[in-house]
């Protein structure tokens, strides 16, 4: 599992950052979506090998959260 601290802050994502990574064989990605004041983190996970463009749709899982401290 992730630490909160390895994580950017939500400062970064509302600037328009995507901030990806991997973590023990899953790549993850998180970016600001929805609409002010509506705004939400989407948060996709999907197996290694490849990046995020060249993963198929059925092998990635997403997950929304709130754009707060306690979402991220």
């Amino acid at each position: 599992m992730l630490d909160r601290e390895q994580i950017f802050s939500l400062n970064f994502l509302s600037y328009g950052g995507v901030e990806t990574g991997d973590h023990h064989g899953m790549r993850y990605r998180m970016v600001r979506a929805g609409e002010k004041p509506e705004y939400h983190i989407d948060v996709c996970v999907w197996p290694e090998p490849f990046c995020y463009d060249n993963t198929s749709e059925e092998k990635k899982q997403r997950a929304d959260f709130p754009f707060t401290e306690a979402g991220r």
